[in-house]
């Protein structure tokens, strides 16, 4: 008993430093733009919104729950370019050079019950270099606020030397139970697809790759009076690629995100393997595909993540669970946390109008 509940308190150690060490982050990470980079803010469909809640290390300690909503579109285009002359009915694609998104995320961590919750406001600005490439560049504003409970925690200076005594003073200093904070992020991204800036109709091959900063400030994030505990940049390098037949009904879409945060770094990659049940009308976009998706990926040293993605027409649900079989396994007994997505995308507003 004694030696479970030492490696207990002493998992709960290595967990709360790595919270306080990195940013909270999600297995499915694709669907959460605004936090790998400001410039994908819309830079694939013209409407995007998602929800995605996270609980992880339930069999380890006290679960870690994360949960966020996001929304971001294109700006209404001021010009258009036809996308097809031969058609009795023309039609007229969109150029969208411009888009805003919001977005909320709160986490939280551990017996102390320390809380992260996050705003976020995003821009990008597209530039098209042909028919099939473009560059975003996008900039993000966070407020962010953090707290803790205390009472919660348990401080060496309260073993007497036999016993843990609570009475005992923490002899810590505190600033309060709350810190806020505002952040600054910002990113670039080059994007490949058939249809030029839009991505929309039956673009099925696309690919993207980019990279962002964010905590530009590196904003002080202590509880403790007279501590300088400024949050370390986040540098993130990110890449996307779909291949994709709609002869065969089948795509693969493999993705990697690579981020490096003071002396932690975290490496996903994987595939995500289709299925197209449907296709995209070619011309109107209104006509969305639906399709099956299973994806496998790996995180550095932490976790085998398998994932299961439904898509019918403009909604879609994913859910992915984490195995764990970094060192912490012989206490998780391999579990690691159960992600679940949300998402609703429109490709069709404001991007096609009759002549």
């Amino acid at each position: 008993m004694k030696i479970n509940k030492l490696l207990s308190i002493i998992v709960g150690i290595i967990i709360t430093n790595l919270s306080y060490a990195q940013d909270f982050h999600f297995s499915q990470y694709n669907e959460n733009p605004s936090l790998i980079n400001p410039a994908l803010t819309a830079s694939r469909d013209a409407m995007r919104a998602s929800v995605v809640y996270r609980n992880q290390w339930k069999s380890v300690t006290t679960p870690y729950t994360t949960y966020g909503a996001s929304i971001d579109a294109k700006f209404k285009p001021s010009n258009w370019e036809q996308a097809d002359k031969f058609r009795q009915k023309i039609y007229k694609r969109s150029v969208n050079k411009g888009s805003a998104g919001i977005s909320f995320y709160n986490d939280k961590a551990g017996d102390g019950k320390l809380t992260t919750t996050n705003f976020n406001i995003s821009l990008a600005t597209f530039v098209k270099l042909n028919e099939v490439n473009k560059l975003s560049f996008g900039v993000q504003g966070s407020l962010t606020q953090k707290k803790i409970d205390y009472s919660q925690l348990l401080f060496p200076s309260q073993y007497n030397g036999t016993i843990y005594d609570p009475s005992t003073p923490s002899t810590e200093s505190y600033n309060g139970q709350n810190v806020f904070y505002p952040d600054l992020g910002a990113g670039i991204a080059w994007c490949y697809g058939k249809n030029g800036s839009t991505f929309t109709a039956n673009s099925q091959n696309y690919a993207n790759l980019g990279f962002s900063i964010y905590h530009i400030t590196r904003p002080n994030q202590s509880f403790l009076r007279g501590s300088g505990n400024r949050l370390d940049m986040k540098y993130n390098l990110h890449g996307n690629f779909s291949l994709a037949s709609d002869e065969k009904r089948f795509g693969l879409e493999p993705s990697f995100l690579a981020q490096l945060q003071g002396k932690n770094l975290e490496v996903i990659a994987g595939s995500l393997f289709r299925y197209f049940l449907s296709i995209d009308s070619k011309y109107t976009g209104y006509n969305r595909r639906s399709a099956i998706g299973l994806g496998v990926y790996y995180r550095n040293q932490d976790a085998m993540i398998t994932s299961l993605l439904l898509e019918y027409k403009a909604y879609a649900i994913g859910v992915s669970y984490d195995l764990n079989i970094s060192q912490l396994k012989t206490a998780s007994s391999f579990k690691g946390g159960m992600e679940i997505t949300i998402r609703y995308t429109n490709s069709a507003i404001f991007l096609y109008q009759k002549k």
